[in-house]
């Protein structure tokens, strides 16, 4: 799978294959997605080729892995927040949440004690 695919295919391929789908983008690095039981994407773990790691997606303890889960405020597929999770001898976790603005798209990103406000330019598009 080419690193440019829209997550829409990616999700229609993951439904074709399996509850899992791997990808290699450079070779080195692979990538596994996994879905709720909304068919949402659930979490996605990055891993170096040539590590394993057999725990749960979002417990890894394993160096160079990195869990993102996505968690879902209703039915919608889009993640009320993200919680990320870097393997290593002290795995270090990360949350970020997306606040909706009044129009249903994303108004900001919350991580840590940084906020980054998606302003609409004069088309009404988000940046």
């Amino acid at each position: 799978m080419a690193a440019t695919e829209f997550v829409d295919c990616l999700v229609h391929r993951t439904r074709v294959l399996g509850a899992q789908l791997r990808s290699t983008a450079t070779g080195t690095q692979l990538s596994a997605w996994t879905l709720d039981t909304g068919d949402r994407l659930a979490c996605r773990r990055d891993r170096p080729a040539a590590t394993s790691d057999a725990s749960a997606c979002g417990a890894t303890v394993t160096s160079g892995v990195t869990d993102t889960v996505n968690h879902y405020a209703g039915a919608g597929d889009s993640p009320a927040w993200t919680q990320t999770r870097t393997g290593g001898a002290t795995p270090v976790t990360s949350t970020t949440s997306y606040l909706p603005g009044l129009d249903g798209g994303m108004l900001a990103t919350v991580a840590g004690a940084s906020v980054v406000v998606a302003l609409a330019d004069l088309h009404g598009t988000r940046r």
